[in-house]
């Protein structure tokens, strides 16, 4: 190599590694993609409700409970038959209630639905297609479907559909988990794992004046103003799970509560109608706790045991719950 061509080489190299690294330093602009509604039905629940709760279907079947589910069926007007529910799995729900009137909600169903059975339904009963957001709507009386994926359903109150085409489109996250509401009770009743589970607050005070009237009864001293929260449980199997949480305004209170608990608790196991209505293993099983601000009642029961009570309580108050896997005795 010529010695005077060496400065033209040397530049040549340097302005190459000089283009080189500004490549390196400079990627192609990444294309965003575009919003998809969510998959996880929990997000899709307003983080706003007074009341949320969740229900498994599969194990209450063989049970006097289903029967209850069975009657609800029967009064379809709420959905119409855009939906199957036959085919619904589970369900989780949050919304605000507003006494006789009906409630603004969302619900999140899920289930082997199958793909565009809500439109194919609402087709069958020309009802028109509504687009909300990113998913397709069908209103009928003062609740809307929308079957956002094939194993997913979303159904609500006509207020909530802005709600809901707003969400449509903002991502995964799980809102109501961050809610007051959910954060106090919502471990408390084993939400994430109970068949069934329905936590709520009152902030006009009018289900807890309620409430108030109805422990009265019972021999609980209760005070409206001292009950903050609530919520109950079942987690159904051989040994049955149930639960009821209230969140009080103080320990003070927590403790005053529990106390008035473990004593109806006991005057009812040593009641005679307890033990006509077949219920006394059930009183035998729950026992009351406090922790900080909360009073829990809970405890195990044989599901045979359950069964038997269920079946002899509708038997007194003259109710049909048939398809009992455990007749009365």
């Amino acid at each position: 190599m010529k010695l005077q061509r060496f400065p033209q080489l040397l530049v040549s190299l340097v302005l190459a590694s000089l283009g080189a690294c500004a490549g390196k330093q400079t990627p192609a602009a990444a294309v965003a993609s575009a919003p998809v509604p969510p998959t996880e039905p929990w997000a899709w629940l307003p983080e706003d409700g007074t009341f949320v709760g969740q229900l498994v279907l599969e194990p209450f079947r063989g049970t006097p409970l289903w029967s209850l589910w069975e009657n609800a069926r029967k009064d379809q007007r709420a959905l119409g038959d855009l939906i199957d529910p036959e085919k619904i799995e589970r369900a989780v729900f949050s919304g605000v209630g507003h006494g006789q009137s009906t409630p603004s909600f969302v619900a999140a169903l899920t289930g082997k639905f199958g793909e565009g059975s809500v439109a194919a339904a609402a087709a069958r009963q020309n009802i028109a297609a509504e687009a909300q957001g990113l998913v397709t709507v069908y209103r009928y009386d003062q609740v809307a479907v929308a079957q956002v994926y094939p194993e997913l359903i979303i159904a609500c109150s006509v207020d909530k559909l802005q709600w809901l085409a707003a969400r449509s489109s903002q991502g995964p996250g799980v809102k109501v988990n961050d809610s007051a509401l959910y954060k106090s009770l919502a471990p408390r009743v084993a939400m994430a794992t109970a068949d069934f589970a329905v936590i709520a607050e009152d902030p006009s005070g009018d289900a807890r004046a309620i409430a108030e009237r109805q422990a009265q009864r019972y021999g609980l001293a209760v005070s409206a103003g001292d009950l903050v929260r609530g919520g109950i449980s079942i987690d159904l199997g051989p040994m049955t799970q149930l639960g009821a949480v209230v969140e009080t305004s103080g320990p003070q209170q927590a403790e005053a509560l529990k106390g008035s608990a473990e004593a109806t608790l006991a005057g009812l196991s040593s009641n005679i109608f307890v033990g006509l209505l077949g219920v006394k293993p059930l009183v035998a099983a729950l026992h009351a706790s406090a922790d900080g601000n909360y009073v829990a009642v809970g405890g195990s029961v044989k599901l045979t045991d359950l069964n038997r009570a269920l079946d002899r309580l509708a038997g007194m108050l003259g109710i049909a719950m048939s398809g009992s896997a455990v007749p009365a005795q």
